[in-house]
């Protein structure tokens, strides 16, 4: 996916917080470093649209 590829050296020495959709496929879209990376919040933001997606189905069933 070059150039649009999220790696270091596009992020120009900037220690921005990186936000991705799942699935995530290492080192095409996104370097896997940075997914490691203490700036990631890729698995907060994934693990809390599993809760809206479990409210929404729960609140389904009920009506």
């Amino acid at each position: 996916m070059m150039p649009f590829q999220n790696n270091k050296k596009n992020l120009g020495g900037y220690s921005s917080y990186i936000m991705h959709d799942m699935p995530i496929h290492p080192d095409f879209e996104i370097e896997e470093d940075l997914i490691e990376s203490e700036n990631s919040i890729i698995y907060q933001q994934a693990e809390n649209r599993m809760h809206v997606q479990k409210s929404l189905l729960l609140h389904l069933l009920e009506t």
